[in-house]
C-alpha cells in the first residue's frame, strides 16, 4: 500500500529495521473437512489479543524510564516488544499446526529481596521487578469496565485518606511543591498500589485530551451561557400530532420517563455491589443487573402498549416533554420503542455505485452513483450484479422467482395501510423539515 498522507509519513518509522524470525513450520495435512474443521477451532481462544496487551503495556511502561541512568532498562523494554513480535506471529501460526509459543516467565514474575541480600543483588532486583508486566495502561480503564470501576474505587480511598490525613483533595496533594514526608510516603504507597499505569505515554496522553474535550462537550454552553439543551435527530410529527396536542398523554409519557430515569431497583442494587470492595462474582452481577434491566423495559413497553399511544404519537410527546428538561435522556424513546423505532425513521437516500461510461474512473472501470432507496431487492440485486458479477450464481432460479413475486406484491397491495400511513407521515416529515 502507497500512500501520500502528511501524517502516516511523518508518523513512519522510516529509520527502523524490519523485525525478522524463523518460522515455525506447520504439519503438512491433507485439506478434508475434519482438518478444516479442527484448524478453524483452534483459531477460537487464541493468546493473540492477549500478547498484543502485553506489547501495549511495554510501549505505556517504557514512558517510564526515560531518565538519565534509565537507558539499559528502556532498552530493555524496546527489545521485549520486538521479541513480542516474533511471539504473536507464533501464535498466529499456532493456527496452522505451529508450536505453542508462551512469554518468558521472568517477564511477569517478581524477585522477592531479601534482607541478607547485597546491596548490589537487591539493586538488581529493584531494577528487574520495575520493569515486571503486572499492570494495565491508564487508557485500559475505558476498554474495560471492572478495571474501570476498580480504578474508581482505589481513587476514592486514596481522596478519602488524603482529606482525613492532610485536609485536602488527593489530586490537590500530587500537584503540591512541598510535601512533607508523610505526604511523600502517601504519594509512593498511591504510586506502588496504583492498579494502572499513568506514566505520559502516547495514548495516555490521547486518552486524557479525550477526557478533557469529552467534558466540554457533554457540558456544552450556548451563546447566552446556559446549558445547551439535549437534541435528537428523531421525528417529530409535529405536523401530524401538534393539532391534536393531549395534555393527559404528554403528562403520561412524562411518567413513563421518570419510572425510566429512576429505575430504583437497579440502582439499589449497584449502590449495594459499589460498596463491596472486592466482589468475587461481579459477573453473576452483570449478568443479574442485565436481566432486571430487560424485564423493566418489557414492563415499560408493556404499559406503552396498554395506553394506546403508537409508535410515532410517542416520538410526538417525547419531542415536546424534552425542552422541559435541561438534559433529556433521548436513549429513553430507543429503550421503549426497542426494533420497533426503526420503522418511524424516515428512510434516507442509498447511493449504489455502478457501471457508467461517463462516470469517475477507479481500479480500471468507470462508475457513477444511482439513488436505489425505492428500488426493491430484485433490481438492487440486479444492480451489484452489473457491478460486482454473479459468477457463482449466487442467487438460484427459486430465489429470483420468488424475489420477484414478493416485489409485484409489494407494488401491487401498496406493501401494507399500515406502512402506507407511516410513509405518509414520513413525508409530511420530509416536506415540513425543508420548509424550515
Amino acid at each position: 500500500m502507497t500512500t501520500d498522507n502528511p501524517y502516516f509519513i511523518k508518523g513512519s518509522h522510516k529509520d527502523h529495521n524490519i523485525i525478522l524470525y524463523e518460522k515455525g513450520l506447520a504439519t503438512p495435512a491433507k485439506m478434508t473437512t475434519s482438518n478444516i474443521t479442527a484448524t478453524v477451532l483452534k483459531g477460537f481462544g487464541t493468546g493473540v489479543g492477549g500478547f498484543s496487551n502485553c506489547a501495549t503495556i511495554l510501549y505505556s511502561m517504557a514512558a517510564i524510564f526515560d531518565k538519565p541512568g534509565q537507558e539499559d532498562q528502556e532498552a530493555t523494554i524496546y527489545n521485549r516488544i520486538k521479541l513480542l513480535r516474533e511471539i504473536v506471529g507464533q501464535e498466529i501460526d499456532r493456527i496452522k499446526g505451529a508450536a505453542k509459543p508462551s512469554l518468558p516467565s521472568d517477564w511477569k514474575k517478581y524477585e522477592q529481596i531479601l534482607p541478607d541480600d547485597e546491596e548490589e543483588e537487591k539493586q538488581r532486583k529493584y531494577r528487574h521487578n520495575a520493569m515486571v508486566i503486572s499492570k494495565k495502561p491508564y487508557f485500559f480503564r475505558y476498554l474495560y469496565p471492572e478495571l474501570n470501576r476498580r480504578y474508581k474505587q482505589f481513587e476514592a480511598s486514596y481522596n478519602q485518606v488524603s482529606r482525613d490525613m492532610f485536609g485536602i483533595k488527593f489530586k490537590k496533594l500530587l500537584a503540591k511543591q512541598d510535601k512533607t514526608p508523610e505526604e511523600v510516603a502517601l504519594v509512593r504507597k498511591y504510586q506502588k498500589y496504583n492498579p494502572l499505569i499513568t506514566s505520559n505515554c502516547t495514548m495516555n496522553i490521547l486518552c486524557r485530551m479525550v477526557e478533557s474535550v469529552d467534558f466540554d462537550i457533554r457540558f456544552a454552553k450556548g451563546e447566552s451561557g446556559a446549558k445547551r439543551k439535549a437534541v435528537s435527530m428523531l421525528p417529530t410529527y409535529e405536523g401530524y400530532y401538534g393539532a391534536s396536542f393531549s395534555q393527559e398523554k404528554f403528562n403520561y409519557v412524562k411518567s413513563l420517563y421518570r419510572r425510566y430515569c429512576s429505575r430504583r431497583q437497579i440502582k439499589q442494587l449497584e449502590s449495594i455491589m459499589d460498596n463491596v470492595p472486592a466482589n468475587p462474582h461481579s459477573e453473576d452481577f452483570a449478568e443479574i443487573r442485565h436481566n432486571m434491566f430487560d424485564a423493566f423495559l418489557e414492563d415499560l413497553r408493556a404499559d406503552l402498549g396498554a395506553s394506546g399511544i403508537q409508535g410515532d404519537e410517542f416520538l410526538f410527546y417525547c419531542s415536546r416533554l424534552a425542552p422541559t428538561y435541561d438534559s433529556f435522556n433521548w436513549g429513553f424513546a430507543w429503550d421503549a420503542l426497542g426494533d420497533s423505532i426503526l420503522d418511524f425513521i424516515p428512510q434516507g437516500k442509498t447511493l449504489c455505485p455502478v457501471r457508467d461510461p461517463n462516470g469517475a474512473e477507479y481500479l480500471g472501470g468507470h462508475y457513477a452513483l444511482e439513488d436505489i432507496s425505492d428500488k426493491g431487492e430484485l433490481a438492487i440485486q440486479s444492480l451489484l450484479d452489473s457491478v460486482f458479477g454473479d459468477p457463482e450464481g449466487t442467487l438460484t432460479e427459486e430465489e429470483i422467482a420468488q424475489m420477484a413475486q414478493e416485489e409485484s406484491l409489494d407494488i401491487k397491495d401498496g406493501k401494507s395501510d399500515n406502512n402506507t400511513e407511516r410513509e405518509t407521515r414520513e413525508t409530511e416529515e420530509r416536506s415540513n423539515a425543508e420548509n424550515k
